[in-house]
């Protein structure tokens, strides 16, 4: 089970990586400026779906929001919010987050 976990995992990876290296440095800079025709420029140069795209466009702006969240909080408090920002198919990391233990 764990094999075949990592390896779709792996898949995943590397699908966002094309996608990401599809972009020009101003659309990595500034999500905000895909468009429709980008955005078809971009899955169609990386293999992936637009619905791919606009996936991991939206777990950016997830991770982004999480992130200003987090400024300020104890390390208990931001092992709480990942935990809430992952699902079951994700691995679990322990506690990685939190470099006080």
């Amino acid at each position: 089970f764990r094999r075949v976990l990592f390896r779709s995992l792996d898949k995943e990876i590397k699908l966002q990586e094309a996608i990401i290296l599809s972009m020009t440095k101003q659309e990595r800079a500034k999500p905000d400026l895909l468009n429709s025709s980008r955005k078809r420029r971009i899955a169609l140069g990386s293999g992936a779906t637009i619905q791919q795209l606009n996936s991991l466009l939206k777990k950016y702006k997830q991770m982004q929001k999480m992130l200003r969240k987090v400024g300020g909080k104890d390390p208990a408090e931001i092992e709480g919010m990942l935990k809430q920002f992952s699902n079951s198919k994700t691995p679990n990391f322990g506690n990685i987050v939190n470099i006080n233990k």
